[in-house]
């Protein structure tokens, strides 16, 4: 329940506040909303293990093997990428996908990202209904100049409402986003995108918290990333702010993002990808940014 002494913002989907959540949740569509706080944009100076992420449970997986034949992707699947700038790499990122877990007695999904980047860290954790793939639950923490920020997003999807709320920042208000629909969120349009059988041509309509755009189906075409060479549908935003490459073979995957802002153009490009044996809740910290320093 949010605290009554936290001042309250309402906002409908055609506004542009530049406010708190503008800073936290709009971004660029939310892809992977650390590039819009210029946050994943990576570069060196950070000494953490990529395996440092695993510890990040905080909910116990109802799936007891990496593999679950009820799950539409292996529990601990866990994705990495590079992140470039014009021919520089400036970072990384990690995308996992934790399985169902029980959250208040019901069944959700769960997906993690860490990100780092330019002095800066970032974990997220989101929760979403399992039939639809929409967000119910964000929890976010920024690591910045010695600081840490955590902000929480509560979806009520039958609302068509988001509540964004600071959590130890009084003076951060509290803000209410009102939308015309149920919400995404783009991390979960990359799994729902892989569960698809994606045609030429096809479109489709994305509803975020403050944005609205079309998403087009392009021609399968070779895309070479660290992780290999592949063939891959590219679905682009229009407008066109963004592209991601969908490879067609048996194990879709999201081999490639590219990110256009007003500070450049970045790429995300598949690195690796493994499986990953979640350890228990008991023994985690509630978060990677736990152990930041």
């Amino acid at each position: 329940m949010l605290s009554e002494f936290v001042p309250t913002v309402s906002l409908n989907q055609g506004e542009r506040s530049k406010g708190f959540y503008m800073v936290f949740s709009n971004g660029l569509f939310r892809i992977f909303q650390v590039v819009a706080l210029l946050l994943v944009i990576s570069s060196s100076g950070f000494c953490q293990s990529a395996m440092d992420t695993t510890r990040v449970l905080t909910l116990p997986s109802k799936f007891d093997s990496p593999a679950n034949s009820d799950c539409p992707f292996p529990s601990g699947e866990k994705l990495s990428f590079d992140i470039s700038c014009l021919i520089s790499k400036v970072g990384s990122m990690e995308l996992t996908f934790w399985g169902l877990v029980d959250h208040e007695g019901d069944d959700v999904l769960r997906v993690t990202t860490y990100s780092q980047g330019l002095g800066m860290k970032d974990w997220e954790e989101i929760l979403a209904c399992p039939e639809e793939w929409l967000p119910l639950l964000v929890r976010r923490e920024v690591f910045k100049a010695g600081l840490k920020t955590r902000v929480i997003e509560n979806y009520d999807q039958d609302a068509f409402r988001v509540v964004v709320a600071p959590e130890g920042n009084p003076q951060q208000p509290t803000e209410i986003i009102d939308s015309d629909g149920r919400m995404q969120n783009v991390i979960l349009l990359y799994y729902k995108f892989r569960m698809m059988q994606l045609q030429s041509g096809q479109n489709y309509h994305i509803n975020l918290p403050r944005e609205s755009f079309q998403v087009r189906v392009g021609d399968v075409e070779t895309v070479s990333v660290p992780y290999g060479d592949y063939q891959a549908r590219p679905l682009v935003s229009d407008p066109k702010k963004f592209t991601v490459w969908i490879t067609s073979d048996g194990n879709p995957l999201p081999a490639k993002m590219v990110l256009k802002t007003n500070l450049g153009t970045y790429t995300f490009s598949l690195t690796g990808r493994e499986v990953i044996v979640p350890k228990t809740a008991q023994s985690e910290p509630p978060s990677t940014l736990n152990n930041i320093q």
